[in-house]
């Protein structure tokens, strides 16, 4: 004989709470890493919402519609960018997973909550100081996961506080490398120096680990070469870097830079265009506009006019 349909009722209320409240460092966790040093310089949409000193807040409700979020709350992730809406009672669960937390603070109250980040904040300060103590991980196999790669590298005693997947623009794969923030930049130099001596290695490959800073560097400096027909890169790591890293801003532009010298230099000035075949074949003698020719047609050629409509009104 199956329970009464009220104590079926209240164990799965039970089991629901006790879910949560196994969630709930997790979402703490997830929350507080968005607003980190290690996030939120390079995190265009929260720095934007919060602005540049990070005094502003964030609804909880756009929070909890983050895809790690959703995916923490077993929702899913359901895309990459833009939030999702997440019904009232996961966005409570979010708050009361927030309540205590020392790096961000609760505002409002009901459908108004809204988080902010609790320390101060300058946004450069914080870039210099997560870059000198992030390296670049590599080779890593196609399965590998953040939290695989973060457990490595504490299980070999070299704590870290984030790490980054490297991933193609378009096609999202993964690309076989990654970012790794340790603890300090002590913490990152032994790390550096574990690698070079083949310490370190991952799934049965000896891991190749370089300062951040010098690999986006190289990555630079390959791009000017191809520009400058410098030929093929001697090293593949600068061959590109993955925007979905978020690298600063400063490293945006001169990234941009190099692009654009890749792409063909600088605009043609004015000058330039009209000593061009093509403006002298558009301008006669005189150096006016000519007329444009007639088009000649021969008899009983069908002719189809691109945009006209389908059917008379």
């Amino acid at each position: 004989r199956s329970p009464p349909r009220s104590r079926r009722l209240a164990t799965m209320a039970d089991a629901a709470a006790d879910a949560a409240a196994a969630r709930a460092p997790k979402l703490r966790a997830q929350v507080e890493f968005y607003f980190s040093d290690s996030n939120l310089p390079k995190d265009k949409f929260l720095l934007d919402a919060v602005g540049p000193d990070a005094a502003g807040t964030v609804p909880l409700a756009t929070i909890a519609g983050f895809a790690k979020i959703r995916e923490l709350l077993g929702l899913g992730r359901q895309g990459r960018r833009a939030p999702k809406a997440v019904d009232d009672e996961h966005v409570k669960e979010v708050i009361a997973a927030l309540k205590g937390s020392e790096a961000v603070a609760l505002e409002g109250e009901g459908e108004e909550t809204a988080v902010r980040r609790v320390a101060p904040f300058d946004a450069k300060e914080a870039l210099a100081k997560v870059e000198a103590r992030s390296v670049y991980v590599a080779p890593l196999p196609k399965h590998t996961t953040i939290d695989g790669l973060r457990n490595f590298f504490e299980a070999e005693g070299l704590a870290n506080l984030s790490c980054r997947l490297r991933r193609h623009v378009k096609s999202k794969d993964f690309k076989g490398s990654a970012f790794l923030e340790l603890e300090s930049a002590e913490m990152a130099a032994k790390a550096v120096a574990a690698a070079a001596e083949g310490k370190l290695k991952y799934e049965g490959a000896a891991l190749k680990l370089q300062w951040q800073a010098d690999f986006k560097a190289a990555v630079i400096e390959n791009r000017k070469a191809k520009a400058a027909g410098g030929g093929a890169p001697t090293d593949d790591i600068g061959d590109d870097l993955d925007e979905e890293g978020n690298p600063a801003a400063d490293l945006d532009d001169a990234i941009a830079a190099a692009d654009k010298l890749a792409a063909g230099g600088k605009k043609r000035s004015r000058e330039s265009d009209a000593a061009s075949p093509r403006a002298k074949r558009e301008k006669g003698d005189d150096g006016k506009p000519r007329e444009a020719a007639a088009p000649e047609f021969e008899k009983g050629l069908i002719v189809a006019f691109e945009g006209a409509a389908d059917t008379a009104p």
